[in-house]
């Protein structure tokens, strides 16, 4: 192995090695390759290497090179070094809160007393109700506390297919760096396993939100895992009630319509906010505390008008009759 001198102007600070007849070349890390067979290791130093008729070539490390046969000439650049994270990260849609959100207090301890008692590792609290109950929105009050909170992490997941999830994991798994380059890209499923690999190592918080849960089975082995660091929570909603669905790190909580009280805390403020409040009477209130108003903005406006209409007409129909009773009109004039 031999130096050639050195190149005159710009070519001066690029110096050039050729490596003739050499025996096994090995590669690793800044050193380009070892010629075994002269004893003398071949460095890249930042500028060209000539390699002619070498043997055969491994490489080792993150950006190594091996080449096994004749090169003319070999350039190598070292990778610009990557940003640094932006810290927080927000990942997926979180649904803004409906209008007149009812932060219904006594649902949320239940579901806090549900992580409360494990609180050495994320314990996923899963909201099962029907539909329209209020389930994607208090999983959302969560997510809009978490950022609030300054959590480092936030994952929004629409979990009704089992792929998107791991293809939300996978996303995932390349915003946080969950691994380097030459890891990563190996395929969706297992970049989606490097996340969940992240989630319970790093001492970052975060908080992964599995909205509409549809298939149970299929989550098993896609659930996140619990936190070394106590630094993690998941939420998981559903309308399912498998027994599959607790156990493992997981307490299921059962969301039901409204409470009399939430219910006429709604219609107070839809009432007041559309200037209607001169609706807001008795009748209006008793009709909130007995239909059980669900916590969906949308369903709970179609039922309390479908049961205020309901009302009016049982209300108006026997006087009705009772104007068209025979005889009602010569009464009225005698």
């Amino acid at each position: 192995m031999k130096r050639s001198a050195a190149r005159e102007g710009a070519d001066e600070a690029v110096p050039t090695v050729s490596v003739r007849k050499s025996d096994d070349a090995v590669g690793s890390g800044d050193v380009l390759c070892e010629s075994r067979g002269l004893g003398h290791p071949a460095s890249a130093g930042g500028g060209a290497v000539r390699v002619e008729r070498s043997g055969d070539a491994v490489a080792l490390g993150a950006h190594s090179v091996a080449i096994s046969g004749h090169v003319s000439q070999v350039m190598l650049a070292t990778p610009p070094p990557s940003k640094p994270l932006a810290w927080p990260i927000r990942l997926g849609s979180v649904p803004v809160l409906a209008s007149a959100f009812q932060t219904r207090p006594e649902v949320r301890v239940r579901i806090d007393q549900a992580r409360d008692g494990h609180a050495t590792v994320v314990l996923t609290q899963v909201l099962s109700g029907g539909g329209g109950v209020g389930k994607t929105q208090l999983a959302a009050a969560y997510a809009h506390q978490g950022l609030a909170d300054g959590a480092d992490l936030v994952v929004w997941v629409d979990a009704s297919d089992i792929e998107q999830v791991i293809a939300w994991y996978a996303h995932a798994a390349h915003a946080v760096e969950a691994a380097s380059d030459r890891v990563r890209g190996k395929g969706t499923e297992s970049d989606a396993e490097l996340f969940l690999q992240w989630l319970a190592t790093t001492r970052r918080s975060w908080l992964v939100v599995l909205d509409d849960l549809t298939d149970p089975e299929a989550m098993q082995g896609w659930w996140p895992p619990p936190s070394a660091f106590g630094s993690g929570r998941v939420v998981a909603t559903t309308r399912r009630q498998d027994a599959v669905l607790s156990g493992g790190g997981r307490a299921v909580v059962n969301i039901d319509t409204y409470s009399a009280e939430e219910a006429e805390a709604y219609l107070h403020e839809r009432l007041c906010s559309a200037h209607a409040d001169h609706l807001l009477d008795a009748q209006g209130r008793r009709l909130g505390r007995g239909i059980g108003l669900p916590a969906s903005g949308a369903v709970a406006r179609r039922r309390f008008h479908g049961q205020r209409r309901r009302y009016v007409r049982g209300v108006s129909a026997p006087l009705q009759r009772q104007c068209r009773a025979p005889g009602r009109s010569a009464a009225a004039r005698g």
